[in-house]
């Protein structure tokens, strides 16, 4: 009977540990749409208006780009470009994105421009940090436009663990 209820106790473990972790895992990565950029426009035009000063020269990537969302929030730690994030934004649901561009402490506007036109991305997720300005970019697969002021999630989509048996 004792072996009964460990086996049912860690069971009842192994089930919640796989729904709270997750949660709040995804609880701590908010943010707010503060722009949306709808229309061709031109794309160094933008990202001027809408980051902050990076002390550069001025930006001189030549595209336009169609739409742009600009989110401001706090960011997961365990990105790299190619991941797949999942983006739930109020009221219009939630979109599979993948992570495109990283930045780094030398990175220059010309660099974001010209990964948003080269990568076709569409939301920028702006992250100031202990005065480190953390961009990130994602490209959704499908499109969409929030409205300013909508809250935001971000969670990282981790690979499944296989476990062998013996």
């Amino acid at each position: 009977m004792k072996k009964l209820h460990l086996i049912l106790l860690l069971s009842v473990t192994c089930f919640l540990c796989n729904i709270m972790l997750p949660t709040c895992y995804a609880a701590g990565h908010k943010g707010k749409v503060a722009a949306v950029v709808q229309g061709n426009t031109e794309i160094c035009g933008v990202l001027e208006d809408i980051l902050p000063d990076l002390g550069e020269d001025a930006c001189d990537v030549k595209g336009q780009i169609s739409n742009l969302v600009f989110i401001k929030g706090d960011l997961p730690e365990m990105l790299e470009p190619e991941r797949k994030v999942i983006l739930n934004v109020q009221d219009t649901g939630k979109f599979m994105t993948k992570v495109i561009f990283l930045n780094d402490s030398d990175t220059k506007l010309n660099d974001i421009a010209s990964a948003l036109i080269k990568e076709e991305g569409g939301i920028i997720w702006y992250n100031e940090k202990g005065g480190l300005c953390i961009l990130l970019l994602l490209k959704p697969e499908n499109e969409f436009l929030p409205s300013v002021g909508d809250d935001a999630s971000l969670k990282v989509k981790r690979n499944r663990r296989i476990i062998e048996g013996c």
